[in-house]
């Protein structure tokens, strides 16, 4: 998949959020921009993106069994991490000698290992720097005791 079609692919998903005419003004505009993106892709590369935002419109949300809730949930919250990281991974089963349908379970479970990461990372930092915040003078009451 082409990278520009992240960006189409995102702006599908977002029709799906939306409610109204802005909902049908962005998939119009997705729609639009894959097809005058069929010259420079193949319609291999093309059409999905467009199939997959007509589906958005058509079925905003689905219900699953609470089972499967979760694994979705997660593939879905990893997918960007996923999408960065699938020939990473691809290069090192082909390093290991392992088939190229190795590759695709291991980026899945490495994209969704690095968006907890993520996610972990992000939720410290974010309480640090609400400590910060709400006590700004304790740092440096600490440094004129020191001096």
């Amino acid at each position: 998949m082409p990278t520009t079609h992240l960006a189409t692919f995102a702006l599908a998903a977002l029709s799906s959020f939306m409610a109204g005419r802005w909902r049908i003004a962005i998939l119009a505009t997705t729609l639009a921009y894959v097809a005058l993106s069929l010259p420079l892709y193949s319609p291999a590369d093309s059409l999905p993106i467009a199939v997959v935002a007509i589906l958005l419109f058509a079925a905003p949300k689905l219900r699953v069994p609470r089972l499967l809730s979760t694994p979705i949930y997660l593939i879905a919250g990893a997918s960007f991490f996923i999408y960065l990281l699938e020939f990473k991974f691809l290069l090192v089963t082909t390093q290991l000698h392992l088939p190229n349908l190795a590759a695709w379970p291991c980026a899945i479970a490495g994209g969704v290992a690095a968006w907890s990461a993520w996610n972990w990372a992000t939720r410290r930092i974010g309480g640090l720097w609400a400590a910060l915040r709400v006590q700004p003078q304790r740092f440096w009451r600490l440094g004129e005791q020191a001096a």
